[in-house]
């Protein structure tokens, strides 16, 4: 075994480093997730500043290859890069509290979060390939062999870094506890690649490593009650005091996902969600699907009062149902059914003849990363045929009103599909340049489309024109970006 260890030691530094690098950019995304959300800006900001960071490393490690290559010396490299990934620990939440809070385009904000925290390692990381080629070449004679190896590990490490990281170690681990073993497997990596030197500094870092799982309390401010991730988020649950406390779901800067009164669990704490429930009055509910489940505040609520109908919540996160047991007391109703589904592909697997709704709730879209594959002309096409002759399809979407693009084109979306589509203020008070909660009801009933927003006595908002969303093109985070 030490022979073949021996024989393939390079190869596994290779692998290894790469498996690490893909970590620790899927987890640097759940570290930036609750200061800047998780949109398209943040992941293209991640990647493209760890790849350039990767390819500068690239670019010196090759230039160090070629300078007397040792591997004390790739192995002094590798520390240092210990020391940034443990220096990037404990600053992140400083760093990131004052970034996001100088008023900074997400975009621009993005890029230097993923800068300051991330490119130093990721570059220090860059190094290793070609060093360790060079290395490899000094020993073999069979070049292009040993180079393929090399190559093969480097991404074979990636792949599995990639998979174990997206489908278990961060739902499993939590974000913090994965860094920091993160940064003891690279401390770890040290040691095979060389025993000699900084004997002192590693043994120090992994004392260091070692207190970081107590030191770094992810809940340090006191309303915080619970910080949980999943394969899906990075959930945050907190506590806010009132004339009546609430207990909120946190998944970017800008909104809550929900919430629930502490003293009064079935009372509906948000505006929209109360319109939502007066689109039901004088109706017969036969069966109602809300696609978003969050906490399932709403879907549990509307059960209890309507226990003869069929209450469906679609939800893509497995683990919410036990976030919402544990921090919620939530308990499911008998005739609530709660399916495991991403929206679309929920909509996507209705038979034609299949059970129709009388009212169909989407609660999916957030103020930062709204689901596109929801917001097309596709989607709401399939939203229609799920629902009864004379139903209807409320919509919480989180926007401005006054010249809004983004708000022009869900509503266009919504009308090319249906005949009766209204836009409603939930909350009068809030001026209409500001993001806020808005409700929009779409029927191809004029009577029931009539009923819904006389029920929810709010006003209608006039939008002007513009193109619908559809699977091919919708550029839904350009669009909601340019009106913030």
């Amino acid at each position: 075994m030490r022979n073949l260890y021996l024989k393939y030691r390079y190869e596994l530094i290779v692998g290894v480093a790469g498996a690490l690098v893909m970590v620790i950019e899927l987890v640097g995304a759940r570290i930036v997730a609750p200061y800047l959300g998780t949109s398209m800006y943040v992941w293209t900001a991640l990647i493209g500043v760890i790849l350039a960071a990767l390819s500068i490393g690239n670019y010196y490690g090759g230039r160090l290859a070629d300078d007397h290559p040792s591997d004390e010396k790739l192995m002094k490299i590798v520390t240092i890069a210990v020391c940034a990934l443990l220096l990037m620990l404990f600053v992140r939440d400083s760093v990131l509290t004052i970034l996001t809070g100088s008023g900074i385009d997400v975009r621009l904000s993005a890029v230097m979060v993923s800068i300051v925290l991330f490119a130093i390692p990721a570059a220090l990381l860059g190094v290793v390939s070609p060093y360790v080629a060079k290395l490899r070449l000094m020993k073999s004679k069979h070049v292009g062999a040993s180079i393929g190896r090399l190559y093969a590990a480097g991404t074979v490490g990636s792949i599995i870094g990639t998979f174990a990281t997206g489908y278990w170690l961060v739902a499993w681990l939590g974000n913090t506890t994965l860094s920091v073993l993160v940064t003891g497997a690279l401390l770890a990596l040290t040691v095979a690649i060389s025993t000699r030197g900084f004997v002192g500094i590693r043994l120090i870092l992994a004392g260091i490593i070692a207190l970081s799982f107590f030191m770094l309390n992810r809940s340090t401010q006191g309303d915080v009650v619970g910080d949980i991730d999943t394969s899906y988020a990075r959930y945050q649950i907190v506590d806010v005091p009132g004339d009546q406390k609430v207990r909120y779901l946190i998944t970017d800067p800008d909104t809550a996902q929900s919430g629930q009164y502490v003293d009064k669990p079935d009372e509906l704490v948000f505006q929209y969600l109360k319109a939502f429930r007066s689109t039901l009055d004088d109706k017969e509910i036969d069966r109602l699907t809300v696609i978003g489940g969050g906490i399932f505040t709403f879907p549990r609520a509307v059960a209890n009062e309507f226990p003869d109908a069929e209450v469906v919540a679609v939800e893509i996160d497995p683990r919410l149902e036990e976030i919402a047991e544990r921090y919620f007391g939530h308990v499911r109703p008998d005739n609530l059914d709660i399916v495991v589904e991403d929206g679309r592909a929920y909509l996507n697997q209705l038979p034609g003849d299949g059970p129709k709704n009388n009212v169909l709730f989407v609660d999916a879209f957030s103020s930062r990363t709204p689901p596109y594959q929801l917001m097309t002309t596709q989607a709401v096409e399939k939203m229609k045929r799920s629902i009864t002759q004379n139903g209807i399809v409320a919509v919480n979407l989180i926007a401005a009103v006054e010249q809004n693009d983004y708000l022009d084109a869900v509503t266009a979306t919504y009308r090319s599909q249906f005949a009766h589509v209204d836009v409603l203020k939930v909350y009068e008070d809030i001026p209409d340049e500001q993001v806020q909660n808005l409700v929009i009801i779409a029927s191809n009933d004029k009577a029931s489309s009539a009923k819904a927003v006389n029920a929810t006595k709010l006003s209608s908002v006039n939008t002007g024109r513009a193109s619908a969303f559809t699977d091919d093109f919708a550029p839904v985070e350009q669009l909601l970006f340019s009106s913030f």
